[in-house]
């Protein structure tokens, strides 16, 4: 079954509410690493604007966040061990989409613990057989990614819960 969390942002944007409880930015620890893959098949590497957006919102709600662009052949993952990230997101696209599956695949190898969401256009559109196809894939958030995403970063240890978003 498809669950998205519930929370609503409130009149401070610092504080989400959610059946009586609370949860405060600053409280909030979890590190977010935004990846912007290319397959070779593309032509040109450029930053993509909704993960852009992504990590602008993000870290105008208090979160740390760090976005890096490449190609799956050429992740950084001393730079991804460095950093520590507890979620990576990955922006999707159809033509990168078997890339992104074999570098979600490597990154789990290297970083178990480390949880993985997909978004863009193309998770949007085929969620479940993502979710099915792509074990290392842990959500897939489709639509406008923003809230959701921060709503992700809220959760921290309580997203072991859900599966897709």
């Amino acid at each position: 079954s498809w669950y998205r969390f519930g929370m609503q942002a409130r009149t401070n944007p610092s504080k989400y509410k959610k059946n009586n409880w609370h949860i405060n930015i600053q409280d909030v620890a979890m590190k977010v690493l935004l990846l912007s893959f290319y397959a070779n098949s593309m032509v040109s590497i450029y930053e993509e604007p909704g993960i852009g957006y992504i990590a602008a919102y993000l870290r105008k709600s208090g979160i740390t966040v760090e976005l890096d662009v490449a190609r799956p052949a050429a992740i950084n993952y001393d730079m991804i061990r460095q950093y520590s990230p507890e979620l990576i997101g990955i922006s999707m696209f159809n033509t990168s989409k078997e890339a992104v599956f074999e570098a979600g695949k490597e990154i789990k190898k290297r970083f178990p613990k480390v949880k993985i969401c997909v978004g863009g256009y193309c998770p949007s559109f085929l969620r479940e057989e993502i979710l099915l196809t792509c074990p290392s894939i842990d959500f897939v958030i489709f639509g406008e990614g923003e809230q959701t995403m921060l709503e992700l970063v809220l959760a921290g240890s309580r997203f072991n819960k859900t599966k897709a978003l």
